[in-house]
């Protein structure tokens, strides 16, 4: 549900890892990773009015960390 709000806001999903190798404290369930231009446009994705849907669903069927980083150059 997120993609297209994803998208809009330039996004791009570079990792979805339901079976990563985790090497230190135990399994977490699926990893995502998005890529955004910087740090302002994952900001207005993440605000948008299109993605609170997703969140909601999301936050109904699973436990979430999400972390919004600015990436290395």
């Amino acid at each position: 549900m997120a993609g297209p709000a994803i998208a809009e806001h330039g996004g791009r999903v570079l990792v979805r890892n339901p079976d990563g190798d985790h090497r230190e404290d135990g399994p977490r369930g699926t990893v995502v990773v998005v890529e955004f231009d910087d740090l302002a446009a994952a900001q207005r994705f993440y605000e948008s009015e299109a993605y609170p849907a997703a969140r909601r669903v999301r936050e109904q069927a699973s436990e979430t960390d999400l972390v919004i980083v600015e990436g290395v150059d």
